[in-house]
């Protein structure tokens, strides 16, 4: 069985630049191979083409879609969802809660400081963002990420309503600090558009 672990990444920016050396470490410490996707991209960043095209450019059989800023505690916790996967054929989420830390935080635990992570349970239901692990049948069965969102917010939504949703495993999952996109504001022209667009899709938040 062929895992990789697909990832949207471009460089750039200095505080994502240190987000993805923290994560690709992470990440190596698997022996999983790791493909990433979207650096050759200019203007708003398309996260679902760059998953799509990480996607295209190695063979697995499972593929763990992971975004380049986050992590979780033990290595085991994925590769029991991984084994979820294999064995249910369904989209599975890695973890049930997702703590953002912050700027400080993330700087501390970059340079081995923090050690006791936080866990704040500041949502009333856990995101499907961050880690999702897709069996390669139900990936093509669906056709990989809608590229119709362009700039941040609602593909890995999307994928999840068209999926029917997903099981979970325990766990945490955590993301790194950085300053956001312009297009996380609920008033960007690119936030709405993506919106509208997940909704034409079926999914409701």
């Amino acid at each position: 069985m062929n895992v990789a672990v697909l990832v949207p990444w471009r460089p750039g920016d200095l505080d994502r630049e240190r987000n993805w050396r923290y994560a690709s470490d992470f990440w190596r410490g698997t022996g999983w191979p790791i493909a990433t996707g979207g650096g050759g991209q200019v203007g708003p960043f398309n996260r679902a083409a760059a998953r799509n095209e990480a996607a295209r450019s190695v063979e697995w059989d499972v593929g763990i879609f992971a975004d380049a800023d986050v992590f979780v505690a033990e290595r085991d916790q994925v590769r029991v969802a991984v084994n979820l996967a294999v064995d249910t054929e369904r989209l599975v989420l890695p973890f049930e809660d997702y703590t953002a830390l912050t700027e400080a935080e993330t700087i501390a635990r970059v340079a081995g400081d923090l050690h006791e992570l936080p866990v704040r349970h500041t949502e009333p239901d856990p995101s499907v963002g961050g880690i999702m692990v897709v069996p390669r049948l139900l990936w093509e069965s669906l056709g990989g990420f809608d590229e119709g969102f362009v700039g941040w917010g609602f593909e890995d939504y999307a994928l999840y309503t068209a999926a029917g949703g997903a099981l979970r495993t325990p766990g945490e999952l955590w993301h790194l600090w950085h300053p956001p996109a312009p297009e996380t504001n609920p008033s960007h022209p690119l936030h709405m558009a993506n919106r509208r667009h997940a909704a034409e899709l079926g999914y409701r938040p």
